[in-house]
């Protein structure tokens, strides 16, 4: 049973972009990783930021929707200000952010560069996460899900480089498992 049973009503997305097709970050790298601990000291642990060239994802469980303090507090770690009011601003809520999602990834796939790019972004910044809170699984769940349908579609571009992708989530754990194994067995043998 989740923690939060309530989980897709809690759900929220505030997308930025830029206006026009500039390949210019919403936030720098740093920026990115400093609004994110914002947002995290904020409104709690569920919260999941995803950066391309086209734009800024904020992912969020909260009670209520939190997007009018998301884009009025975004400003203080942007270093371009001159972009803030250009930004265009778009949220979805509850099981609409679901579907923004796939939309996102099949919009993605029409740049395929783009896709597998934002692909390592995605599979990175889950793997970096040392605890899987309830958004980051289901985000996750539901991107994994949607490559799985492209695959059998033959839709997915690079799909060799996005499998070994995904693989490298997995594999490691499957070491660890064998190396815990061949310890365990050496020690056994001192006995």
């Amino acid at each position: 049973m989740p923690k939060n049973p309530n989980i897709l009503n809690d759900l929220h997305c505030v997308r930025f972009r830029n206006v026009g097709f500039k390949r210019t970050m919403v936030l720098s790298p740093s920026a990115e990783k400093s609004f994110n601990r914002f947002l995290v000291d904020s409104l709690g642990q569920d919260v999941f930021l995803i950066s391309t060239a086209l734009g800024l994802d904020v992912y969020y469980c909260y009670p209520a929707s939190k997007t009018d303090f998301i884009v009025k507090n975004l400003w203080l770690f942007q270093e371009n200000t001159e972009l803030v009011n250009k930004q265009i601003v778009h949220e979805h809520h509850k099981d609409e952010v679901l579907l923004y999602f796939t939309t996102v990834v099949n919009t993605l796939l029409k740049h395929p560069q783009l896709f597998l790019s934002t692909c390592k972004k995605f599979v990175f910044q889950y793997k970096r996460t040392l605890i899987k809170n309830q958004l980051i699984t289901l985000l996750f769940s539901s991107f994994e899900l949607h490559l799985q349908e492209l695959i059998t579609q033959n839709r997915l571009p690079y799909i060799s480089k996005i499998e070994r992708i995904m693989q490298e989530i997995y594999i490691p754990s499957f070491q660890n498992i064998n190396s815990l194994g061949v310890l365990y067995h050496s020690d056994e043998s001192l006995n």
